[in-house]
């Protein structure tokens, strides 16, 4: 039973960290976008979720 708890506060620690995470990011991409033309944001944000998906800015997996 210990286990259990321990594992659910451990994944509730990781979400709030996920969730921190994705706001510093959200704040940074706005922060971005006003700094930038809308057509190289759009390539940095599709550089971003080519990336995550494992794949570099230039289509070579990373």
């Amino acid at each position: 039973m210990e286990d259990d708890s321990s594992n659910d506060e451990q994944l509730s620690v990781k979400r709030i960290a996920m969730k921190e995470n994705e706001t510093k990011e959200a704040k940074a991409f706005g922060i971005i976008h006003k700094a930038v033309s809308d057509e190289i944001f759009l390539n940095l944000k599709l550089g971003d979720i080519h990336s995550s998906a494992g794949y570099s800015t230039i289509g070579i997996l990373s």
